[in-house]
Parts: structure tokens; C-alpha cells; sequence
């Protein structure tokens, strides 16, 4: 069984926008065409048995990615909802994800343009923990946006050091921990009270650190996750294979961590 962590689908109008935006600045080759059914179609055909779909939010009303995740939400594709750092009232954005019966909130410092360490994101960050919903950042680099990261290894410690021992919260640093800022990741994440997930890593991350910061972070905090439709999910299930994990850790990565951080009824693969 595969539960990937970290897809992303648009609206087809929307899709269409991004798809002839963002692959040019960012040197990407896209794996789909990123709309729901386009998206959905590859990661059947990867063997993916459940995906979590990530919306992001770049303005301060979420109201429309929002109800597109809620649109589309079923048990194959398992939606977070989002909010903007810069919303009016951002503990209430985060009741509204809740009340949509979205299963969690994700935040992308990058493209709101907030550095990840902002009172505003702390406040988000603490109503998730009341609500029990795990909040995910896109952390570390992004092809996309390169301009100055906001979300850097050093900038979420100061947020960790806040939250981190919140109760019911449950924090997800997508990219390893920082996409292609491993070395600070393994000095400064690794141990934390964090999940990471494996999302635009695998071509990127030498597999000897990979297997590295699996082991010292612990695999019961590693989720797989692609980042579909920007990477190819084919090839990151065989980079994780490629590290003969043990049976039990493999399995825990590819589906049992994320049924149990997002209380799935499974006990065993169909």
C-alpha cells in the first residue's frame, strides 16, 4: 500500500494557468497536466492507493482553493484545506478549514510571502494544535520562487521553539525537512518533534544521507509524499525501495505513518 502526503490538483482553468506559468521559470518537467482527473489518472497508474491533495493559498481569502479541496474530497483523495498568513482573522480561517471537514492546513511561506516565523503563522500554528489539525509548510527551497527563502532551517527553530510542544499539534516539513537544505536539516531538524515527508527529494538527496536522516530522525516520523505533478511519483517510490529499508520501516514511510496521523481505519493493504 502507497498514501503519497504530497500532491497537488487544481481547478482544470486553473491548472491550465499553472502549467504554462510555473515549469518555465523553474526548469520543471511536469508529470501531469495537474488537473483532478489528469492528476489522479498518475497516481493510479504509479500504484498509489491514497493521496493527500496540499492546496495553497497566495491570497488572503482562501475561499476558493478551499472549496475546490472540499469538492473534491473522498477517501481516495484526502484534502487539507489552507490559510493565508495574511487573512483578517486567521484563527477563524483555520475554524472554517475545520468546519469544512478538511484534514489538515497547509502553509507555504514561499508564495504568501512570510517569513515562516511570523507572529501571524503562530497563531495558525496554535489554533491547529486546539483543533488537532496537523499543519504543513512547504520548507526550504522552491524552484518556482527563487527568491529569498522564508522558510530556512535556522527560521523554523524559531517557530519550534514556540509551538513545538504544543499539545495536539502535529507539524509536517515537507522536502526532508527543507528542500535542498539537507545538511542544515540533519544540524538543526533532525529529532525534532516534526514528521518530515519524502516530497521533491528523491532526485535531489544523496541516498546515503537520505537513509542517514531516516535513521537518526526516526521512520516513524518519515511520511512518503511525491510533490505530483512536479516530480515524477514513480521515480520517488523506487528511491525509497532503493534504500532496503526493513520491511517494517518501508511499510511505516509508504502508508502506516500517515493512517495513523490521520486516523485511517486500515490495518492491512487491500
Amino acid at each position: 500500500m502507497i498514501i503519497d502526503f504530497h500532491t497537488h490538483m487544481y481547478p482544470d482553468n486553473v491548472a491550465k494557468i499553472i502549467m504554462s506559468r510555473l515549469p518555465r521559470p523553474s526548469g520543471i518537467v511536469p508529470s501531469t497536466d495537474a488537473t483532478y482527473a489528469g492528476t489522479k489518472a498518475k497516481l493510479l497508474e504509479w500504484g498509489v492507493d491514497k493521496h493527500v491533495m496540499l492546496p495553497v493559498g497566495t491570497h488572503p481569502d482562501c475561499s476558493a482553493p478551499n472549496a475546490f479541496a472540499a469538492s473534491i474530497a473522498d477517501d481516495y483523495t484526502l484534502c487539507f484545506g489552507t490559510v493565508h498568513p495574511r487573512a483578517k482573522d486567521v484563527e477563524a480561517e483555520v475554524e472554517k478549514v475545520a468546519e469544512m471537514g478538511l484534514r489538515g492546513v497547509k502553509l507555504h511561506p514561499q508564495y504568501q510571502g512570510v517569513i515562516i516565523n511570523d507572529a501571524a503563522y503562530v497563531r495558525i500554528v496554535k489554533r491547529c494544535a486546539k483543533l488537532k489539525l496537523p499543519v504543513l509548510f512547504h520548507t526550504g527551497a522552491d524552484p518556482g520562487r527563487p527568491y529569498a527563502l522564508l522558510a530556512e532551517p535556522e527560521d523554523i527553530v524559531k517557530l519550534l521553539n514556540i509551538v513545538e510542544d504544543l499539545d495536539g499539534l502535529t507539524m509536517i516539513l515537507p522536502h526532508m525537512g527543507a528542500l535542498m537544505q539537507y545538511d542544515e536539516v540533519e544540524r538543526l531538524l533532525v529529532g525534532r518533534n516534526v514528521y518530515f515527508d519524502t516530497s521533491f527529494s528523491c532526485e535531489h538527496i544523496d541516498p546515503v544521507q537520505f537513509r542517514r536522516m531516516i535513521d537518526n530522525h526516526g521512520y516513524q516520523r518519515i511520511l512518503y509524499g511525491s510533490d505530483c505533478p512536479w516530480i515524477n511519483g514513480k521515480l520517488c517510490i523506487e528511491a525509497v525501495r532503493a534504500l532496503h529499508l526493513p520491511a517494517e520501516q518501508e511499510e511505516a514511510i509508504f502508508w502506516r505513518n500517515a493512517a495513523r496521523l490521520l486516523k485511517l481505519d486500515i490495518t492491512s493493504p487491500d
